[in-house]
């Protein structure tokens, strides 16, 4: 049959450098049951809606599906209902991030059919049969559909894959990758979390992420920790740089971004992976991202000597008080130990805040700025606290009644917390903005205002 995947756009104020890699691995998982697949990279071309709808009124299709983060919900209801106009009796299916924690909310508010909750690469392969063939939804695990009576029925779920290097790589011929590559990722690309524009590195760094491992061994309280399965899983070293080989063959990779906050989850895996990459393509360059408590001198001297050439901390706050409510699982101490050994081996720390948790007040905030001030530290971005479906700050909105209505806040939402969508403060929205700009301001962050238009002006502010 014929499958349509839709990569829905996200970071619009950013050029797109994050290839859809779970739309890609979908598309291998079709292909090889025998399905025909195409894809439409909205995010990639930028396509306005009134594009997409032309596209979607002459597309053949017998099965769209579209997958994204939580922040594409607003997308995906305006989406289905383009698909339902123009092909009313075609199936949609929607999953990802923005699925999984809220099928009901997907089924109450969009116009799809089946709710993929978890990982999909089985899932949409076995819904893809059972539509070419008429049978039943039933029978498939890890779904939410809607029955002939448009009553919802709810599947088991289907247990997490054991075995990632099971999972083939991703289909990048369907979705148009060269223009992924030329849009720089990580910490090369000092303005990626203002407007994605590069300077430096034009023309000379071709970049791509390689994912690690599925799942999360901690539980931060802001953090969606459950997305693609329920436990932490990593795959073998030598399959993800096999792929770095394949990327770098084929597409002149010469930069990577290799695996996610859990690179040092498992320093014996992520040690392996550095030597292969030494014995086998020295000179390659990448980044990666660690947890403050399991920095060692150590570990970040093996990092720089095969290639790695800056890391990532998601630091958020630099109180006791707040990182305990985070569950952060880490110190203050601990944090100021990594932050040293960073800046000691690597020259300055890609670091991020988050401002306005819950019990968040001016004393727990001048923790973090005098933290910032003794280690010499300028944040690469300050976001507001968050909630998103599936995270205990979620249901902590939800109890507080400070989220009166789910699906009008979804539709609400924005990228990387760029405005405070909930405030768990004792203060007013206008005075935690104002704080936060003081806060930017102060430690020489970068800032993101909006003009009246909606464009982005950024800097270091100070």
């Amino acid at each position: 049959m014929k499958v349509l995947l839709v990569n829905p756009p996200i970071r619009e104020w950013a050029k797109p450098n994050c290839f859809p890699e779970g739309l890609g691995i979908l598309a291998s998982c079709l292909k090889n049951a025998g399905h025909k697949v195409e894809a439409l990279d909205i995010n990639a071309f930028r396509y306005s809606d009134g594009e997409v709808s032309d596209i979607i009124k002459k597309a053949d299709y017998d099965l769209v599906g579209m997958g994204g983060l939580i922040t594409a919900y607003k997308y995906m209801v305006w989406f289905t209902e383009v698909c339902k106009k123009f092909h009313p009796e075609k199936p949609i299916i929607l999953g990802g991030n923005a699925v999984t924690p809220i099928p009901h909310l997907i089924l109450k508010h969009t116009k799809t059919d089946i709710a993929c909750i978890n990982e999909g690469e089985e899932t949409i392969v076995d819904v893809a049969n059972a539509i070419e063939n008429n049978q039943s939804l039933k029978e498939i695990q890890g779904i939410w559909y809607r029955d002939e009576d448009d009553a919802v029925v709810k599947n088991p779920v289907r247990p997490p894959i054991e075995d990632l290097d099971a999972i083939p790589w991703a289909d990048r011929d369907v979705f148009p990758t060269k223009i992924y590559v030329n849009n720089t990722v990580g910490t090369i690309n000092r303005r990626k979390w203002i407007d994605g524009e590069w300077e430096t590195t034009q023309g000379k760094t071709r970049s791509f992420i390689v994912r690690l491992s599925r799942g999360c061994p901690y539980r931060c309280t802001f953090c969606y920790h459950d997305f693609m399965g329920q436990k932490f899983r990593m795959r073998l070293p030598e399959k993800v740089v096999e792929e770095m080989e394949y990327l770098i063959d084929k597409y002149k990779i010469n930069y990577f971004g290799i695996g996610d906050d859990l690179a040092s989850a498992n320093k014996k895996k992520f040690t392996k992976i550095c030597h292969l990459i030494n014995k086998r393509r020295p000179g390659i360059k990448f980044f990666t991202s660690v947890r403050a408590n399991l920095v060692t001198e150590d570990f970040l001297i093996m990092l720089k000597d095969s290639g790695c050439e800056m890391v990532c901390m998601g630091i958020e706050s630099a109180s006791p008080k707040i990182l305990k409510i985070m569950n952060k699982k880490v110190t203050v101490e601990q944090q100021r130990n990594a932050v040293r050994l960073v800046k000691k081996h690597f020259g300055w720390v890609d670091a991020t805040f988050i401002i306005g948790y819950p019990g968040e007040t001016y004393e727990t905030i001048q923790e973090t700025i005098d933290f910032c001030k003794e280690m010499e530290l300028e944040p690469e971005a300050i976001f507001y606290a968050t909630p998103y479906p599936g995270t205990w700050l979620y249901d902590e909105a939800l109890r507080r009644n400070l989220i009166e209505d789910e699906h009008k806040y979804l539709l609400s939402i924005n990228e990387q917390g760029e405005k405070p969508a909930v405030n768990f403060t004792d203060w007013s929205d206008e005075k935690l903005i104002s704080i936060k700009e003081n806060m930017a301001r102060e430690l020489n962050a970068w800032n993101k205002d909006f003009t009246a238009d909606g464009k982005i002006t950024s800097k270091r502010i100070k």
